[in-house]
Parts: C-alpha cells; sequence; structure tokens
C-alpha cells in the first residue's frame, strides 16, 4: 500500500516537473537503460533507449513547446495495494501546449509506466489524436 501511494504520487509530480520545464526533477526516477515508446509518425515519434536518449527527447519537447500544460486526471496502478517499489501505472492525462510558431494545440492520452525497483523502467504514450492537428503542431 505504502510503495502503490508513493508510486501514484511520483507519477503526478512527474508531469508537474514537466509543467515546471524542470528536465532534471523529470529524469530524477528514470532508470540509466530507460526506454520510452512515443506514437505516431513526426520526426518526434519512435522508441528512445537509456536515459540520455530520453532526456534528449524531452529537451526536444521542451523546447518544441515554449507553452505546455499537462493536467493528469487519473493516476491508476496495476497492484493497487502494493507495498514494494514494483509496479505499472497508467496516468492519463490533458495536455494543452503552443509551438515555436504560436500554434496551438489540446490533445490527450494515456502514458503506460513500468516501475521496477522505484524507477521508471519503460514508458510509452498513446495519444488520443494523432491525426493532422498532431502533425501540423509537431511540425518542425
Amino acid at each position: 500500500m505504502i510503495g502503490a501511494m508513493i508510486t501514484r504520487r511520483r507519477v503526478r509530480s512527474t508531469y508537474a516537473a514537466l509543467n515546471r520545464r524542470d528536465l532534471g526533477a523529470f529524469l530524477a526516477g528514470w532508470a540509466d537503460d530507460a526506454t520510452f515508446t512515443f506514437p505516431g509518425d513526426v520526426a518526434a515519434s519512435g522508441r528512445f533507449v537509456g536515459r540520455p536518449a530520453i532526456a534528449a527527447w524531452f529537451r526536444r519537447f521542451l523546447d518544441t513547446f515554449p507553452e505546455l500544460v499537462f493536467t493528469v486526471h487519473r493516476v491508476c496502478l496495476e497492484r493497487g495495494a502494493a507495498l514494494g517499489w514494483n509496479n505499472v501505472a497508467a496516468a492519463h492525462w490533458e495536455i494543452a501546449l503552443r509551438n515555436r510558431r504560436g500554434e496551438t494545440n489540446r490533445n490527450a492520452g494515456v502514458t503506460m509506466i513500468r516501475v521496477a525497483r522505484a524507477r521508471v523502467v519503460a514508458a510509452t504514450d498513446y495519444v488520443f489524436d494523432t491525426g493532422p492537428d498532431f502533425r501540423r503542431i509537431w511540425r518542425d
């Protein structure tokens, strides 16, 4: 139970770190060999392995979107009564963002986060809308 409560808090604090644009705080809970997968068919799409590659992806994300706000609606855990530090979390979020060209967009999604030994070892984003608006806002 304590591990589950801490995992929920850490997931929410991770999104808060992105909202503050604090990449160091965001990456603090990631394992060195973690993976991150981002959907779609934009230049940012793909699977990124290792903390340096993940840091580069999120640095580009923050550079691409000088304004962004995540709102986390729910954090669900596979093992809601877990005592330890291993679990799978699903974070349901919405995002409002503005790119460097001043274009705005709103989207929503779920991120599946696998935690082992209190570290994120894998995260996969499932974004609700990866259509024309998604591609437009990510355009380089």
